[in-house]
């Protein structure tokens, strides 16, 4: 808590002030002294600065004006405000400049933690222990409070006071709801007088504004008992809207709080859900919902949210976990709100391998969900020319195509004979499929730290680490030309589908290979007039293949005039470049080959199957004894075969440098 200033600058009428909102008096926390830094690297006020607002009693919903700036001095925060002139905002601003309410509170979060020992001093030699340095904190907002817990503060009191006495007050105890765990980096020593939980345990979100805990006497309650009641104060008045300060102040015991609470409901509508469950709701509505939420707090655009979803959208980890433990019996919320992440993690492993358990369910469904949106938005080149085909098992399949021959369609005279053909059976090469898989988990470490982000980041690097896998084999069978099954390479003279005399793209070079291409038959020597689709080069040709086909005049060696490209006016709405990096790596510094390829609907060439037609990753949920983890394992089934030389055509190429 800090006090509300007026400098001679200001009038009497003015709706700015200069406020102190935290110092470095020490205040008895319930793990012991809590010191805020003031110095240089300790409040970071780039928020205040930024975006910062001044509030009442730290009620979002009651915003009273805007902070001008913020700055540190004489071991202080300081803000200069200004009040808004909406109604409710000139209603406490009149209150202020009456002097009736003369005292402000911090929120503020803690990114680094410095333990001192009894006896000893801060590194900085500045503070006593034992104590706890808050060496980096964040203020979040500043509010105008009307319970002051330090009647030392207030309006009227000298700005030049010392910041021994012009404390910010007492504060608010830590809600069970926002315990966390803090990394410290620079614990110096340790304090004995701290539990471990203590000094492990942090405020993401602390306020200075509500009365201290003081330390028990030897005939009172001991540390824990006090502290347990407190946290089951907390936890209760959160779920009524009750203010938990007086009961706290005044060491009122569970079964008045109690009381109190059951008369308040009967009194008043809840304010908020406890997230009992309606017997009526259909849990595949609340499954469905939740999933979406937790998809769009994590980033990922979700097209068409399930209903309800937007409510369940600020929902953390922790907090959809005990939603659906209050849903399943398994507690009540104020049980489940006391306990800490640590806890309620060893029940959601429990749940984990529970096959009717919500929790991972939910889970589940937002990774698949995450999954199968990733590959829908993952592009790699060699879905561009190749053909997808679907294998039921992972046999090896020998493919064949019949074939009319040793005859033609036939003039067939009035009541003439049909002549008979014989059907042929062309072998093609056989096709089987292989399984890849990996796994990944949400660690210990993430679920405490409420990261919601994997549930997009992970299943989303795993389907692109997929696809990019099918990527490099589909280039790579091009790029080796190794035996098919006829035996020969892919790219052969006999298969006529290969410039062996490598060359860059040029005019010249791709009407010969288009010829080429023209000129191949089927393996009874007919025609099959085939086409380029698509031209296939490194990156570095693109550029050069773009000019060359959408270029509509060139310069033709011996002829002084110009005249029109052949290629520009023929093919240039017919062929698409694909440029893929995968063969600047494979050909590194030698020579890198290039391709043309025929529609795939028409002519295949090569062709990627997968098992079922699922070309999506599939995962299941796992086990691993000893892993302090939630661990999925995630798969899919493909295979790259050749179902064609006739659609291929290869130009060895040239070193990209040449």
């Amino acid at each position: 808590m800090g006090e509300i200033l007026t400098r001679e600058k200001e009038t009497t009428d003015s709706r700015r002030r200069i406020v102190s909102f935290s110092s470095e008096k020490p205040y008895n926390r319930w793990f012991g002294p809590e010191i805020l830094d003031h110095g240089g690297n300790g409040p970071n006020l780039s928020r205040l600065n930024a975006v910062g607002v001044v509030l009442f009693n730290h009620d979002p919903d009651q915003v009273l004006g805007k902070i001008l700036r913020a700055w540190s001095e004489n071991g202080r925060g300081m803000a200069e405000i200004e009040f808004d002139a909406d109604p409710e905002a000139e209603k406490i601003f009149q209150k202020v400049a009456a002097g009736t309410l003369k005292t402000t509170s911090v929120r503020y979060s803690v990114e680094d933690w410095e333990d001192v020992k009894s006896g000893n001093t801060s590194t900085d030699g500045r503070f006593p222990g034992p104590c706890r340095i808050a060496r980096k904190w964040t203020p979040l907002e500043i509010s105008i409070v009307s319970v002051p817990a330090d009647d030392s503060v207030g309006v009227g009191r000298a700005e030049t006071e010392s910041s021994q006495t012009s404390n910010e007050g007492g504060q608010k105890n830590m809600d069970p709801d926002e315990i966390t765990e803090i990394t410290e980096t620079t614990q110096t020593t340790e304090t004995p007088e701290l539990t471990e939980s203590a000094r492990n345990a942090g405020t993401p979100e602390m306020t200075r504004s509500n009365p201290p805990i003081t330390a028990p006497n030897a005939s009172g309650p001991s540390a824990a008992e006090e502290r347990q009641r407190v946290q089951d104060i907390l936890a209760l008045c959160r779920q009524t809207g009750m203010d938990p300060d007086a009961y706290i102040r005044n060491g009122a015991g569970m079964d008045e709080v109690r009381a109190a609470a059951l008369e308040h409901l009967l009194q008043h509508s809840p304010p908020v859900r406890t997230g009992g469950r309606n017997r009526d709701e259909n849990p595949d509505h609340f499954r469905a919902a939740a999933c979406d939420a937790m998809l769009m707090q994590a980033g990922a655009d979700v097209e068409n949210p399930a209903p309800g979803a937007e409510e369940l959208r600020g929902m953390s980890v922790r907090d959809l976990l005990i939603e659906t433990l209050v849903r399943a019996g398994e507690g009540s919320p104020t049980e489940l709100l006391r306990q800490s992440r640590l806890s309620l993690w060893d029940t959601a492993v429990r749940q984990f391998f529970s096959p009717t358990a919500e929790f991972p369910a939910i889970l589940d469904d937002a990774i698949r969900k995450s999954i199968v949106h990733q590959y829908s938005l993952v592009p790699y080149t060699f879905e561009r020319w190749t053909s997808r085909g679907s294998l039921s098992d992972f046999k090896t399949t020998k493919e064949h195509e019949y074939a009319l021959g040793g005859g033609d369609f036939y003039k067939v005279s009035e009541g003439g004979e049909l002549k008979h053909s014989t059907l042929q059976t062309e072998l093609l090469p056989t096709r089987r499929l292989d399984t890849y898989g990996t796994q990944f988990t949400m660690t210990r470490e993430a679920f405490i730290n409420d990261d919601i982000g994997f549930l997009a980041s992970m299943p989303a690097q795993y389907v692109r680490v997929a696809k990019r896998k099918i990527n490099r084999q589909v280039y790579e069978l091009l790029f080796q030309n190794g035996n098919i099954f006829d035996g020969k390479p892919l790219f052969d003279t006999a298969h006529k589908n290969l410039v062996s005399t490598g060359s860059a793209p040029s005019i010249k070079v791709l009407e010969q290979m288009i010829l080429q291409m023209g000129m191949q038959t089927d393996q009874f020597g007919e025609s099959i007039q085939v086409e380029p689709a698509s031209i296939i080069v490194p990156v570095g040709y693109g550029m050069r293949l773009a000019q060359l086909l959408g270029t509509a005049e060139i310069d033709v060696d011996g002829i002084g005039n110009h005249t029109i490209n052949v290629l520009n006016s023929q093919y240039r709405s017919k062929i698409q470049i694909i440029e893929e990096g995968t063969l600047n790596l494979l050909a590194g510094t030698n020579a890198c080959p290039w391709f043309m390829a025929a529609d795939p609907r028409l002519v295949k060439g090569v062709q990627v199957d997968y098992l079922n037609g699922v070309a999506a990753p599939s995962f299941r949920r796992s086990e691993k004894a000893g892993y302090l983890g939630f661990l999925w394992d995630i798969w899919l089934d493909w295979g790259v075969n050749v179902t064609d030389f006739r659609g291929l055509l290869r130009n060895n190429g040239v070193k990209l440098n040449a």
